[in-house]
């Protein structure tokens, strides 16, 4: 049998370890609260770096859109340069003496006297109808609309 004593004791000592578990029990829940708010804090850290990620994202769509349309533009630049060296080419006289034209076409050529003429060049034979001192090649006709 228990003396009061001992009871007072032995209830004292219960108390003394339900202190105990309510103060582990309350500082386990404050870090619970603290662990939750630093949980909400990274979430919302998540949050705002996947809406950057998400427009940077976007960014260099455009921006490779853009490159795109850079280098189709660039190399519609470096065509169009090309052009005036082509035209040069294609509407500059040619000397009878050091070349003759590779197809039967109708050329511009002039004459020994000096006059310009419209004329058809005959590959087989070799020759104009007539002799000529030079030639270029006709410009193309105009695209009927």
């Amino acid at each position: 049998m228990q003396t009061i004593e001992e009871y007072k004791e032995y209830t004292a000592q219960l108390e003394g370890e339900v202190k105990n578990w309510r103060d582990a029990y309350n500082a386990s829940q404050e870090h619970v609260r603290q662990l939750m708010k630093e949980n909400e804090r990274l979430e919302r850290e998540r949050v705002e770096q996947n809406a950057i990620i998400e427009t940077c994202a976007n960014e260099l769509e455009e921006l490779r859109k853009h490159e795109l349309q850079w280098d189709l533009d660039k190399a519609k630049i470096n065509e169009l340069r090309k052009e005036p060296a082509k035209l040069r080419e294609a509407t500059r006289w040619r000397k009878c003496s050091e070349e003759l034209p590779e197809d039967d076409e109708k050329y511009l050529v002039i004459d020994k006297k000096g006059f310009m003429h419209c004329v058809y060049f005959s590959t087989t034979l070799k020759c104009f109808q007539f002799p000529v001192t030079h030639w270029m090649p006709l410009p193309k006709a105009p695209e009927a609309k």
